[in-house]
């Protein structure tokens, strides 16, 4: 059974993936908007930090990879393209799987989380 704090982190994470999907859709222009990479930015660290705060790790944990990857975007140090898009688009359906199911919440966010690690570890080597 679900906790009150578990039904108010599912309506607020259902609310920034949407404020996520909506960014992520602007994304489309080169070179990419600064304010929105920003608001990209600001919507995953929300994300990381109403996680935390209400128990979903797994949650968390996928918003602080796409995070990391983001800033490396906005500084420059990686391309912002369509396949990151897509791939954060993915990302967002995965996390509200892991709404859906939280005992499965490890597995279903691990194999996207790993793909923003292999991102992020290209463009810090």
């Amino acid at each position: 059974m679900k906790c009150d704090y578990q039904f108010g982190f599912e309506r607020k994470a259902s609310q920034l993936l949407g404020e996520l999907e909506i960014s992520l859709l602007k994304l489309g222009s080169a070179p990419p908007d600064m304010e929105v990479l920003s608001r990209v930015s600001q919507t995953t660290q929300s994300l990381t930090r109403a996680g935390v705060s209400s128990g979903f790790e797994a949650v968390a944990n996928l918003a602080r990879e796409i995070e990391s990857v983001f800033e490396l975007a906005r500084n420059g140090k990686i391309p912002l393209t369509w396949e990151l898009t897509g791939l954060t688009l993915v990302a967002g359906d995965r996390i509200r799987t892991m709404l859906r199911s939280p005992d499965k919440a490890n597995d279903t966010g691990e194999v996207v989380s790993d793909w923003f690690r292999r991102l992020r570890c290209k463009a810090e080597a």
